[in-house]
């Protein structure tokens, strides 16, 4: 009689594992089609250019990732009194966008470091394509980036913050 309870608990969880597992698949399906939606396909980015399912392993938990760390960030900064939902939304994906790109930073080459102590990445100069100029991407923290580089990271927090609350919701 235990065996079968335990045998049967065991199943139970197993399921619920799957079904759990299946909505983050469907939300870090949702964070990469968004992804497309926001870069053209080019020859830098073709392997990724593809269906969800179609991704390599490695590719495919960057997504998972996203959806994660959204949950955190919602754990972790609760809606302040007074916060509407929208602004709550727009906060965490702000922090999402600053966290993506710190942590795009410090995969970078070290090549020495800064008078203040900090690491002092091999340089990636982008053209902002919204306000003209370039910019040192990797040696710029987030917060003293240009509106039109903060964009894609803000988005991808945005796609982020949606599919967490469609995970949530299922």
């Amino acid at each position: 009689m235990i065996k079968d309870e335990l045998t049967k608990a065991l199943a139970e969880a197993y399921t619920r594992m799957l079904a759990e597992n299946a909505g983050l698949e469907a939300a870090a399906a949702a964070v990469h089609k968004a992804w497309m939606g926001r870069n053209q396909k080019n020859d830098y980015n073709a392997a990724q250019h593809v269906d969800y399912a179609d991704l390599p392993e490695e590719e495919k938990q960057k997504d998972r990732d996203h959806v994660t760390m959204a949950g955190k960030f919602f754990a972790e900064n609760p809606r302040k009194e007074g916060e509407s939902e929208t602004d709550h939304h727009a906060r965490i994906a702000g922090m999402i966008g600053s966290h993506l790109h710190d942590n795009w930073r410090s995969k970078r080459k070290v090549v020495g470091k800064k008078a203040d102590g900090t690491p002092q990445y091999e340089p990636r100069e982008k053209e902002d394509k919204k306000v003209g100029g370039m910019q040192d991407i990797a040696n710029t923290p987030f917060h003293e980036l240009t509106d039109g580089h903060k964009e894609e990271n803000f988005l991808a927090g945005h796609a982020a913050v949606a599919a967490h609350r469609a995970h949530m919701q299922q």
